[in-house]
């Protein structure tokens, strides 16, 4: 454990057996490689690797800021963040386990500012296991580039939470603060992926009532099934889809190639634009809302397909 102060180690190698806690204090690596054969906690104050590769054999909890720099880090168990920002900035994170970005509950509304950012190409994030999503920071400037590849389940939660800001208004009311809907905080956009690429059956469960969260790019390397409990909304579909068993798709961008998918589908909101390509339902289309543009490409659905409400095809 290290209370307050600074450590710098520079070209210097590191093993430390057992776990390992800053509270409050700094850690800064550099040229070599080290490892943390336990647990490895971050309480305030900063860990900067600067070129070095950390290897934390246990969970790593971390509710600062914490920036790659180029670097590697590998946590072989579960990676939990509670605060602050992880920014790949040209590094790779592996995590063999889970990947949690969530605050604790205290039994009352907070506002958690919980950022993974990802802006560079060459930005590289693997799940082993489950990515869990929930903060209250909109992620449009920070997802823009770089891959996030998981094998276990995708869930983002939301909700609404309440944001201390106390201010007066022109009336001279006195308010408090204000709640902030986290329906909307999914939404990586540029050339960000997401890629499923597990070897079990993965479950999604996006917070996307309206496309207000959605994936930009959507890669599915799976070929035992991808379940989407909900509505599953992206600006692109690429990969095999034909393990894709979805409650509801919001396509945000006209297609930009063929989409094959399995059992039922349904269509809520927006536009499907096919332009140009085909895209195959193995089951029945249902289109609740929103309209669908053929648009030189191909429709076809071996079950049955019900416009419902107020959809329009053309």
């Amino acid at each position: 454990m290290q209370n307050y102060g600074s450590m710098n180690l520079q070209n210097i190698s590191l093993s430390v057996g057992g776990s390992y806690t800053l509270n409050y204090a700094n850690l800064y690596l550099s040229g070599k490689n080290f490892s943390i054969g336990g647990n490895f906690a971050v309480n305030g104050g900063s860990l900067v690797l600067g070129g070095a590769n950390l290897t934390i054999g246990g969970d790593y909890t971390v509710n600062t800021n914490f920036d790659l720099g180029g670097s590697t880090l590998t946590i072989k168990h579960n990676l939990y963040q509670t605060n602050g920002t992880v920014n790949i900035n040209h590094g790779t994170l592996h995590v063999d386990g889970n990947y949690t970005l969530e605050a604790p509950y205290t039994g009352y509304y907070t506002y958690r500012n919980i950022v993974l950012q990802m802006t560079n190409q060459n930005d590289y994030v693997f799940v082993g296991g489950n990515f869990t999503y929930q903060t209250d920071v909109e992620s449009d400037y920070n997802l823009t580039a770089g891959t996030l590849e998981i094998q276990g389940n995708f869930t983002q939660y939301c909700g609404r939470t309440w944001k201390y800001d106390p201010r007066y208004g022109d009336d001279g009311t006195y308010y408090s603060g204000y709640y902030l809907s986290t329906f909307d905080t999914f939404r990586p956009n540029g050339t960000h992926r997401v890629v499923l690429s597990g070897s079990g059956t993965q479950n999604i469960n996006l917070c996307s009532y309206d496309g207000s969260s959605y994936f930009n790019i959507l890669e599915i390397r799976n070929n035992s099934g991808i379940i989407s409990s909900g509505n599953l909304s992206f600006n692109s579909l690429e990969g095999d889809a034909s393990k894709l068993y979805a409650y509801s798709l919001l396509f945000k961008k006209p297609l930009s190639s063929d989409i094959h998918i399995s059992g039922d589908c349904n269509l809520h909101y927006g536009t499907l634009d096919l332009n140009g390509h085909t895209l195959t339902v193995g089951g029945n289309l249902q289109q609740n809302h929103g309209s669908v543009r053929i648009n030189g490409g191909k429709l076809i659905v071996f079950g049955n397909y019900s416009i419902i409400s107020y959809g329009q095809s053309r």
